[in-house]
């Protein structure tokens, strides 16, 4: 009888762990084993004259397409930080990724980085432009998202955040307009 009540116990146990550790809702962690470096951000982020132009946008499954108007653009140097910290969210570096809307608990998480990045806002046209940018690589973030309709069963009629955050890299040299679209 003691070994029954210690099985219940243990699956009963085991079985909660699993929904804590599977909840969908529950922010996704990434930790990152390099050290964030400030001085080669800073170093990236000197005056240049170079310039960015980029515009984002997603295409719907209806084929209807949404773009980044009024959302944030950040463009991040390149470190050793950045470059693990975005593979961790975005699986990938090269090409454009896309990551899903799931909160993140990022670890560590120096408030230096966020500081040491240039941003813009996205026109109603979802063009965005970063000016003066110095020779070097960076990696370019922003979100295309919009509410869909969706039906509930238990709630009734709801709406659905859809689309994502995009990222992707860009090498520029002194003095050169680069032209990017992230899209997918």
């Amino acid at each position: 009888m003691r070994l029954t009540a210690f099985s219940t116990i243990f699956l009963s146990i085991t079985a909660l762990s699993a929904c804590a550790i599977s909840n969908p809702n529950s922010p996704r962690l990434v930790i990152v084993h390099s050290t964030f470096n400030e001085q080669e951000a800073k170093d990236l982020l000197k005056p240049g004259k170079g310039r960015i132009e980029g515009n984002a946008f997603m295409r719907q499954q209806g084929g209807a397409v949404v773009t980044c108007a009024g959302s944030p653009v950040r463009l991040i140097p390149a470190t050793k930080y950045a470059h693990d910290r975005l593979l961790g969210i975005y699986g990938g570096i090269g090409g454009v990724h896309v990551h899903n809307h799931r909160a993140l608990d990022i670890q560590p998480n120096p408030q230096t980085y966020m500081e040491l990045q240039k941003g813009t806002v996205c026109d109603s046209r979802g063009d965005f432009v970063f000016e003066n940018v110095g020779a070097g690589k960076f990696y370019i973030t922003v979100p295309v998202q919009w509410q869909a309709p969706t039906y509930n069963p238990i709630t009734g009629a709801g709406m659905s955040l859809q689309g994502g955050a995009m990222m992707t890299e860009v090498y520029i040299q002194d003095g050169e307009t680069k032209k990017i679209i992230l899209s997918k």
